[in-house]
């Protein structure tokens, strides 16, 4: 099997000096949720669930495993989810109280994460701020360029840190850049009781 799309956050680094692994929460998903590893989730009465555009999240999805922990694209054990490649999930809908998949979230906002944006990023995008994008599925797994700019609460998900013009393989991109999260449920949203 294999990863089903480009799409997705990858975390790449920290900002903060000597950080080699970001913080991160193992939070249990909710009953019927369908996610992809590198989506934008938040926190939806004490589960986790995908993050739509204009709001906050609680971070990037890096990893899903069962109760015990184990990644449940290796993992021989009963989740009752709908497994889809190496990278998707739809939990059962009995989840939260049978199966207890869970989700790992980067919830550092000071890690970068590899995204692509929905036009070419120039050089006068580092350090603005951009709206979320669902290019794939139905949760956010990009940026969208239009709209970026200043930041504005209950719009503006990432700032632009770093654009990326040479990808891993050598290929180029005028796409894709750095990003970091600008708007968290635990860390820096101030209209978090809207969520």
């Amino acid at each position: 099997m294999a990863v089903q799309s480009k799409y997705g956050f990858v975390y790449k680094k920290d900002l903060t000096p000597g950080i080699e692994t970001p913080a991160t929460l193992t939070v249990g998903i909710g009953n019927s949720i369908n996610l992809v590893i590198g989506d934008a989730v938040q926190l939806t009465s004490g589960y986790l669930d995908g993050c739509p555009v204009d709001a906050a999240m609680l971070g990037i999805l890096v990893g899903i495993v069962t109760e015990n922990g184990e990644n449940i694209f290796k993992s021989k054990a009963s989740h009752g989810a709908t497994l889809v490649g190496d990278n998707e999930v739809t939990t059962s809908a009995s989840n939260t109280s049978t199966y207890h998949v869970k989700g790992q979230v980067i919830i550092d906002d000071m890690a970068l994460f590899l995204a692509y944006s929905d036009t070419a990023l120039a050089a006068t995008d580092i350090g603005l701020y951009f709206p979320g994008k669902v290019n794939d599925d139905t949760f956010v797994d990009g940026v969208a360029d239009s709209g970026s700019g200043a930041w504005s609460v209950g719009t503006q998900q990432f700032q632009c840190i770093e654009r990326v013009t040479t990808l891993e393989d050598g290929s180029t991109s005028t796409t894709a850049g750095l990003f970091r999260i600008a708007r968290s449920q635990i860390l820096t949203d101030v209209t978090q009781g809207t969520t």
